[in-house]
């Protein structure tokens, strides 16, 4: 984590805060820094608590203006074959320390019923 937060600087306390979270209060295993270089930011991958497959985790900011075409770049990152890859978690972090995670599906999903 931190020689991606020296990377990015401006990325390093919302890839500390949901390393942090992930990692202590939601318990995920194998929890490792990433680098989105298409991204130009850092990101987390890690198997959830009770889930036998990695996700990946973009940590970003409530202030940060993210686009539709951005949202394609984590899907590029290649990774194991039993991780996720048909979404990732978007965690938005505030300057309260609060964060929101949003799951982001690769192309268009029919929702759950």
């Amino acid at each position: 984590v931190a020689t991606l937060a020296n990377k990015y600087p401006s990325n390093a306390g919302d890839l500390t805060q949901v390393y942090n979270d992930l990692h202590l209060a939601q318990r995920w295993r194998n929890v490792i820094a990433i680098d989105l270089d298409a991204a130009k930011r850092p990101a987390l991958m890690g198997e959830e608590h009770g889930v036998d497959v990695g996700t990946i985790v973009v940590p970003c900011s409530l202030s940060d203006h993210l686009s539709l075409n951005w949202c394609d770049f984590p899907f590029q990152v290649s990774c194991p074959s039993e991780w996720h890859r048909t979404f990732i978690y978007l965690a938005i972090t505030s300057q309260d320390s609060s964060q929101v995670y949003y799951k982001l599906s690769d192309g268009i999903v029919k929702p759950q019923m």
